[in-house]
Formats: C-alpha cells, sequence, structure tokens
C-alpha cells in the first residue's frame, strides 16, 4: 500500500465515461481518488480528505478550474498540482495561482488546448512545469498513458526538485 505522501485525488470533467486508463495505470503506484469536478465542494473533501492526508491533486481538461480553487482551499494538505489539457477561460490572474509545484501536461496534437497555450497558462501558473506529451491530443490520459504516467508519477515523486531536463532532450517517448 502506498504512503499518505502518494495519495492523488483526481478532478475528471463531469462528462468522463469510465475509468481513466492513466488512472488505472497510476493506481499501480500511488493512492488514486477520482472524483468528478463539480462534486468538489466542501461535503466532498471532508469526505476523503482525512483518508488521503496530504495529496498531490490533478485536474484534467475541465476539471482544472475546480482543482485551482481546490489546491487555494486546500492549503498544506495539497502539495502538488497536476493540470492535463487544462481548459481555464478566463485565466486566472499570476497572484491567485496556488503556491506549490504543478505540472501543466498539454498534447502536440490538442486541438482545445494546443500547445501554443503553453505561454499563457505558464504566465498566470508561475510555478508550472509545461511539458509537451508528442502525439496526444486532449484526451492524454486515454492517448498516451505509458508516457504520461512516466512524467507523472517522476513530478509526484519530486514535487519541488522535479527537473524538465535530465541528460537528454527525448523525454517520456
Amino acid at each position: 500500500m502506498s504512503s499518505l505522501k502518494d495519495a492523488v485525488l483526481w478532478l475528471r470533467p463531469d462528462d468522463a465515461a469510465g475509468v481513466s486508463p492513466l488512472a488505472e495505470r497510476l493506481a499501480q503506484d500511488q493512492r488514486v481518488v477520482t472524483l468528478a469536478a463539480s462534486s468538489t465542494d466542501v461535503r466532498a473533501l471532508a469526505a476523503v480528505s482525512p483518508d488521503l492526508g496530504q495529496f498531490v491533486l490533478i485536474g484534467q481538461s475541465s476539471g482544472a478550474e475546480a482543482a485551482l480553487a481546490l489546491a487555494r482551499a486546500a492549503g498544506e494538505a495539497c502539495a502538488a498540482l497536476i493540470l492535463i489539457a487544462p481548459v481555464l477561460a478566463p485565466l486566472p490572474p499570476a497572484e491567485a495561482a496556488p503556491d506549490m509545484p504543478i505540472l501543466l501536461l498539454l498534447g502536440t496534437d490538442d486541438a482545445r488546448v494546443p500547445p501554443s497555450a503553453a505561454a499563457a497558462l505558464c504566465a498566470a501558473l508561475p510555478r508550472a512545469h509545461p511539458i509537451l506529451i508528442y502525439g496526444a491530443g486532449h484526451v492524454l490520459d486515454c492517448d498516451r498513458v505509458e508516457a504520461v504516467a512516466a512524467v507523472m508519477r517522476d513530478f509526484i515523486a519530486r514535487r519541488d526538485k522535479f527537473i524538465v531536463r535530465d541528460a537528454s532532450d527525448l523525454l517520456y517517448p
């Protein structure tokens, strides 16, 4: 069983069907709790947070806005934030960004949140580490499961010590 520091709370879009293959893959290494983004009111968080302890929060697509709000509200209980193809309109002001490590995952073939959005997203989220996942569209959790899982596991393990480039220009092929 994973330690409490490895707990992951994943806010999926309300229209997401079934269990994400990526969530299943992460559940091999971390304790993963998934919730619909609209269910993240105080009661839903109170129901799961005592069991989670400190957690990493994931906001996917339209769940990104709820994840940002929850990351700010959770305080130190939320150790880091991962945003997968985040749909944020309008972008929040940089001073409203949560003060924690943020992993920003974008697919190179995403028409809804194109890679060109990375600069604006990073301006709004100053602590974000942007990563482009080659050959992935908006549904990164299905398009490139192993590649996305590898970078997410690395980020979850390292958080503040996460580095984008270690020894190679090719990341998570």
